[in-house]
């Protein structure tokens, strides 16, 4: 009988791993709101983005094992929207963000949107609308295999110094991406699991990105 319950428990345990794990090992946590790389090759050649930006954690390498799980549909079957906020260095006009995004599956693309801040939260909803600018990016690293890898998108946005915005990002159908954690210890953002519902706001470590 023990052994049947040993057998019993380790496959609910293998049951729930499957859910959310790909093919070459990355699996969610806490609740599926992170994805984590089970194996990752470590940061080489690490060169921060130049200039005074807006904002930016992207001050140190990221860390490309572990990152906000972007999600709609399978095969983790939880649609992860995922934000971070910042506020604004200074006051003028933004030229492009620069994003930290790896590809686990699916469609190897993302769209990300900058909005204003309403009350500790994105103005705008899931989807993007309104917003202050959008951008649509596609051949994402593979998640795991590099830890420099950023990738850029043209934003042309009014930003005013000492006001807070946000930065929020969301997979195309059926497709699971991961927004690797920064390694300047930012923390507080946004998620939420469908178009519909609110904003859920904790102090979790943010995705690494930089307004500039």
């Amino acid at each position: 009988m023990k052994r049947i319950l040993l057998y019993l428990a380790g496959l609910a345990l293998a049951s729930s791993t499957l859910v959310a794990q790909d093919s070459r090992g990355v699996i969610v946590i806490n609740g599926g709101r992170d994805s984590v790389a089970m194996s990752s090759k470590p940061a080489t050649h690490w060169v921060k983005p130049v200039g005074k930006p807006f904002y930016s954690n992207l001050t140190t390498a990221y860390q490309c094992s572990t990152g906000e799980t972007l999600s709609d549909g399978s095969p983790v079957n939880t649609e992860w929207t995922q934000g971070n906020v910042f506020k604004s260095a200074k006051t003028g006009t933004t030229k492009k963000i620069t994003v930290a995004i790896g590809f686990v599956t699916g469609t190897n693309a993302a769209t990300v949107t900058l909005d204003k801040d309403c009350k500790g939260q994105p103005c705008g909803k899931p989807d993007g609308k309104p917003a202050l600018c959008t951008g649509h990016i596609k051949n994402l690293p593979v998640f795991g295999q590099s830890c420099t890898v950023t990738t850029s998108f043209k934003c042309v946005a009014t930003l005013t110094k000492g006001h807070k915005y946000w930065v929020y990002a969301q997979t195309l159908a059926n497709s699971w991406d991961a927004w690797e954690w920064n390694g300047a210890g930012a923390t507080t953002r946004a998620y939420v699991t469908d178009d519909n519902l609110p904003w859920t706001v904790d102090t979790s470590t943010q995705g690494a990105f930089s307004v500039q």
